[in-house]
């Protein structure tokens, strides 16, 4: 009898789901593919300027200019 309750409960929840809207807003899928973007394109960024980024005195590539390049791609 208890499996056949625990069975009912869990088809009946698994229904239920099915009309559940999802937490996230649109507003924030728009923010969530913004820094997706924004990550791939700093990763681009360093990997174009290693050998800059490694050594900044010399190559004078600093913080400031690696986001104006990454905010520019």
């Amino acid at each position: 009898m208890g499996k056949k309750i625990l069975s009912f409960l869990m088809v009946i929840l698994f229904i239920v789901s099915f009309g559940v809207s999802p937490v996230w807003s649109s507003e924030d899928e728009a923010a969530a593919k913004e820094l997706t973007l924004l990550l791939k394109t700093a990763r681009a960024v360093l990997v174009q300027n290693k050998p800059l980024i490694k050594d900044p005195k010399g190559a004078g590539i600093g913080v400031d200019k690696f986001m104006a390049i990454t905010y520019a791609n």
